[in-house]
Protein backbone atom coordinates (compact mmCIF):
# COMPACT_ATOMS: atom_id res chain seq x y z
CA UNK A 1 0.00 0.00 0.00
CA UNK A 2 1.47 3.36 -1.01
CA UNK A 3 2.33 6.08 1.97
CA UNK A 4 1.32 9.42 1.65
CA UNK A 5 2.63 11.66 3.86
CA UNK A 6 0.79 15.21 4.13
CA UNK A 7 3.25 17.23 5.90
CA UNK A 8 3.87 20.95 7.56
CA UNK A 9 7.67 21.06 8.33
CA UNK A 10 10.86 20.90 6.90
CA UNK A 11 12.46 17.93 9.71
CA UNK A 12 9.20 16.18 8.30
CA UNK A 13 10.65 16.70 4.55
CA UNK A 14 13.69 15.96 5.74
CA UNK A 15 13.19 12.71 7.34
CA UNK A 16 11.10 11.42 4.84
CA UNK A 17 13.21 12.35 1.64
CA UNK A 18 16.58 10.55 3.76
CA UNK A 19 14.60 7.23 4.19
CA UNK A 20 12.62 6.80 0.35
CA UNK A 21 14.55 6.74 -2.63
CA UNK A 22 12.22 8.16 -4.73
CA UNK A 23 9.08 10.14 -3.99
CA UNK A 24 6.37 12.32 -5.43
CA UNK A 25 5.57 16.00 -4.35
CA UNK A 26 2.99 17.89 -4.24
CA UNK A 27 2.16 21.79 -2.94
CA UNK A 28 -1.60 22.76 -3.80
CA UNK A 29 -4.02 24.82 -1.66
CA UNK A 30 -7.68 24.66 -0.44
CA UNK A 31 -8.75 27.80 -2.72
CA UNK A 32 -6.20 26.99 -5.80
CA UNK A 33 -8.60 26.31 -8.83
CA UNK A 34 -5.61 25.23 -10.81
CA UNK A 35 -4.67 22.62 -8.16
CA UNK A 36 -8.34 21.32 -8.54
CA UNK A 37 -8.06 20.92 -12.12
CA UNK A 38 -4.90 18.74 -11.82
CA UNK A 39 -5.92 16.62 -8.88
CA UNK A 40 -7.97 13.44 -10.59
CA UNK A 41 -5.28 13.74 -13.02
CA UNK A 42 -2.46 13.78 -10.34
CA UNK A 43 -3.85 10.65 -8.14
CA UNK A 44 -4.09 8.77 -11.60
CA UNK A 45 -0.42 8.57 -12.37
CA UNK A 46 0.23 8.16 -9.20
CA UNK A 47 -1.73 4.70 -9.36
CA UNK A 48 0.74 4.07 -12.33
CA UNK A 49 3.88 4.25 -9.83
CA UNK A 50 4.78 1.45 -8.14
CA UNK A 51 3.57 0.98 -4.47
CA UNK A 52 7.04 1.85 -3.15
CA UNK A 53 6.68 5.25 -4.12
CA UNK A 54 5.26 7.62 -1.81
CA UNK A 55 3.83 10.94 -2.24
CA UNK A 56 4.34 13.59 -0.37
CA UNK A 57 1.99 16.81 0.09
CA UNK A 58 2.10 20.03 1.39
CA UNK A 59 -0.34 22.99 1.36
CA UNK A 60 0.83 25.91 0.32
CA UNK A 61 0.01 28.14 3.34
CA UNK A 62 0.98 26.09 5.93
CA UNK A 63 4.55 25.07 4.58
CA UNK A 64 7.01 28.16 4.90
CA UNK A 65 10.19 26.01 4.97
CA UNK A 66 9.46 23.49 2.46
CA UNK A 67 8.18 26.00 0.22
CA UNK A 68 11.70 27.95 0.72
CA UNK A 69 13.88 24.93 0.42
CA UNK A 70 11.83 24.18 -2.64
CA UNK A 71 11.70 27.51 -4.12
CA UNK A 72 8.06 27.09 -4.29
CA UNK A 73 6.64 30.49 -5.56
CA UNK A 74 3.36 29.32 -7.12
CA UNK A 75 1.35 26.39 -6.87
CA UNK A 76 0.23 23.59 -8.00
CA UNK A 77 3.53 22.18 -8.29
CA UNK A 78 4.46 18.94 -8.81
CA UNK A 79 7.80 17.54 -8.56
CA UNK A 80 9.81 14.26 -8.50
CA UNK A 81 12.72 13.64 -6.23
CA UNK A 82 15.22 10.80 -6.49
CA UNK A 83 17.76 10.18 -4.11
CA UNK A 84 16.86 13.35 -2.09
CA UNK A 85 17.00 15.94 -5.04
CA UNK A 86 14.42 17.06 -7.13
CA UNK A 87 14.64 15.89 -10.56
CA UNK A 88 11.78 17.08 -12.42
CA UNK A 89 9.53 20.26 -11.64
CA UNK A 90 6.19 20.95 -13.21
CA UNK A 91 4.75 24.23 -11.69
CA UNK A 92 1.52 24.50 -13.38
CA UNK A 93 -2.09 23.00 -14.20
CA UNK A 94 -0.09 21.84 -17.37
CA UNK A 95 -1.64 18.15 -17.73
CA UNK A 96 0.32 17.30 -20.73
CA UNK A 97 3.95 18.39 -18.45
CA UNK A 98 2.29 16.80 -15.25
CA UNK A 99 2.07 13.08 -17.56
CA UNK A 100 5.70 13.99 -18.92
CA UNK A 101 6.86 14.30 -15.45
CA UNK A 102 5.03 10.96 -14.72
CA UNK A 103 6.75 9.05 -17.98
CA UNK A 104 10.29 10.03 -17.03
CA UNK A 105 9.84 9.01 -13.89
CA UNK A 106 8.20 6.12 -14.84
CA UNK A 107 11.01 5.51 -17.54
CA UNK A 108 13.93 6.33 -14.37
CA UNK A 109 12.05 3.72 -11.94
CA UNK A 110 12.08 0.63 -15.05
CA UNK A 111 15.07 1.34 -17.15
Amino acid sequence: MREIFTITTLEEYTSITEKYKILIFKASAEWCKPCKIIEDLFYELVGGLPDNVPVILIDYDNSKEIKRKLHIRSIPYVCSIIDGDVIDVVNSANKPAIKNLFSKLHNKIFK
